[in-house]
């Protein structure tokens, strides 16, 4: 469970998000092999996976994700990205299926790290 102080961030952050979105300063990460559900799969099956074909999809489902949706606020790890950006980590019902969001904010914009079933090991 977040604090308030943690959720007002979270708050923040995604309006900045909805604001990167509307500029389309929005980008994902099809390059990465994850675990979706009980195996492992590009980015690009587990947005099939979870009945998402199109980036706009995606995009619609994170300006409506809420505060209470975010359960972590970590440091991202993976210096190609950027040193040290906090990295907001979401679980929402999509498609009735629980999936595993991971968002930053970079110099570019909104960065979508993960975008897939949840794995329950997040």
């Amino acid at each position: 469970m977040l604090s308030s102080l943690d959720l007002a961030a979270v708050n923040s952050f995604l309006i900045t998000a909805r604001k990167e979105i509307d500029k389309n300063n929005a980008y994902f990460v099809y390059y990465r092999n994850v675990k979706s559900g009980n195996k492992v799969v590009n980015a690009r099956q587990a947005l099939l996976d979870i009945g998402i074909i199109k980036i706009s999809e995606i995009l619609n489902h994170i300006k409506e994700l809420q505060p209470s949706d975010c359960f972590r606020i970590s440091r991202d790890r993976d210096f190609s990205r950027d040193f040290n950006a906090e990295i907001y980590e979401f679980k929402k019902n999509i498609n009735r299926k629980n999936v595993y969001i991971k968002l930053t904010i970079n110099d570019k914009g909104l960065l979508c790290i993960s975008f897939h079933i949840d794995n329950g090991g997040n």
